[in-house]
């Protein structure tokens, strides 16, 4: 027995038919009812995204519960087994979802022979959109072969600029910037940075403007010509990859890791590296009481903790 203030978190079902966890204080205790019929689990921003899905794909359906059991996915696109999540950040927090919650709906998908794309609160929309359209094989971005473009290093500002533009994880720093060309235009971009182990380097970030047909294995060559790399390491996000590209590379999956959360305030998504204990100590705008672990203070200043559905390591000797 529980009792109405207790943080067991159980599955509810409306009498429409509609199922969420939510804890017992929360749906008891404080009257939370169904997020669907209250407003709350459809936002306008994953409407926008149906119509748009639809515009692509005329089969496109909401709120589907045939999927997987036990599992109901916010977009499905029947003709191309795919379905696709978009959530937001308080509902998919930890506050409402266990860590291994996101994991969990993507293996479901994955075993009933769907792909599952996760798509954030937050994320750009262009970006979402051009992912999404190139995920249904709708994309109308130009197609271009990589053996007609030419490689040369990338300057810290273009790759910045390209990187916010076309990556749905946005630009990161690195020690080596390849770009494929156009003419004078960027069209693909690979970004490098050294691991502390000698000869090892890890690949960051790849992106494209189109659909650039052997881009991804030209630039990495091109790398190991010039850096003669002992061994090269990348890590895949499960939720917007199945990590065909590294397999069709050469790479070797070598570890999958469990999921991994990030915190979520203000409207915004931060690494977890951005709060740990001594930034709460530090922080003057922030609270802190001593002899509080980072997750209370985390909860004392209303952060709240979203898991991811895991990563793929992969590895290139």
């Amino acid at each position: 027995f529980y009792s109405t203030q207790s943080n067991y978190k159980a599955v509810w079902v409306c009498s429409e038919g509609h199922e969420w966890e939510a804890k017992l204080d929360d749906r008891v205790g404080k009257q939370s009812g169904c997020k669907r019929c209250t407003g709350a689990g459809t936002s306008v921003a994953e409407e926008q995204l149906f119509e748009y899905v639809s515009s692509l794909c005329a089969d496109a359906r909401m709120h589907d519960r045939t999927v997987a059991a036990g599992f109901e996915f916010d977009i499905s696109v029947p003709s191309q087994r795919i379905v696709i999540e978009h959530n937001g950040y308080y509902w998919h927090s930890d506050r409402y979802k266990d860590r291994q919650y996101h994991a969990r709906k993507l293996k479901a998908a994955h075993e009933a022979g769907w792909r599952l794309l996760y798509i954030w609160e937050g994320d750009d929309p262009e970006i979402v959109r051009e992912m999404v359209a190139h995920k249904l094989g709708h994309s109308q971005k130009p197609r271009l072969g990589a053996r007609k473009l030419t490689v040369a290093p990338v300057s810290k500002d273009e790759s910045q600029h390209f990187l916010d533009k076309h990556h749905i994880q946005g630009a990161v720093p690195g020690s080596v910037r390849l770009g494929l060309y156009h003419a004078d235009t960027l069209v693909a971009l690979m970004v490098f940075r050294r691991r502390s182990e000698e000869g090892v380097y890890e690949l960051a970030r790849y992106a494209t403007d189109g659909i650039i047909s052997g881009g991804f294995t030209k630039l990495l060559k091109a790398f190991q010509r010039e850096y003669s790399p002992v061994r090269i390491v990348s890590f895949s996000d499960n939720g917007v990859s199945d990590g065909g590209v590294y397999e069709q590379a050469g790479f070797v999956a070598t570890a999958e890791l469990p999921p991994d959360y990030s915190y979520w305030t203000n409207g915004r998504k931060y690494h977890k590296f951005n709060y740990r204990k001594n930034r709460f100590r530090r922080d003057a705008s922030l609270k802190y009481e001593e002899g509080l672990t980072e997750r209370e203070l985390a909860d004392l200043n209303n952060l709240y903790r979203v898991y991811d559905a895991g990563k793929t390591r992969w590895e290139l000797w």
